[in-house]
């Protein structure tokens, strides 16, 4: 039985229009980083209680710095993964981490600074 608040990985790609392989490995990254728990099951994933404070981070990230959502909008905008290395996509990624990436690691729990900032 499915988890009240949970989805498939197939759910996922359906609601989010993305390919059933990158949902799947989307959903098992942030298991890894433990955002969610996943159900084995029911083949289903939700928000994991400690990990759910990433989004109150990542709220208040954004709260605090006028720029992070607009960087993180144009990187994806202008420079869509998956690009090769060396490349203009890459650089632009790069540019933006080395921009704000004091910012993003200070302001940020352990866990999201983590992802943002590079460790």
């Amino acid at each position: 039985e499915k988890r009240s608040g949970s989805c498939s990985a197939q759910e996922l790609s359906d609601t989010a229009a993305l390919r059933p392989g990158p949902a799947a490995l989307v959903l098992r990254t942030c298991e890894a980083l433990g955002y969610i728990e996943s159900d084995p099951a029911s083949h289903s994933y939700r928000g994991a209680v400690e990990g759910g404070r990433c989004f109150d981070d990542l709220d208040s990230l954004a709260a605090a710095s006028a720029s992070f959502g607009p960087t993180l909008l144009s990187l994806y905008a202008d420079a869509t993964p998956p690009f090769g290395i060396p490349s203009a996509a890459a650089s632009r990624h790069l540019e933006a981490w080395l921009q704000h990436r004091n910012a993003w690691h200070a302001s940020a729990g352990e866990r999201l600074g983590a992802l943002l900032g590079g460790g």
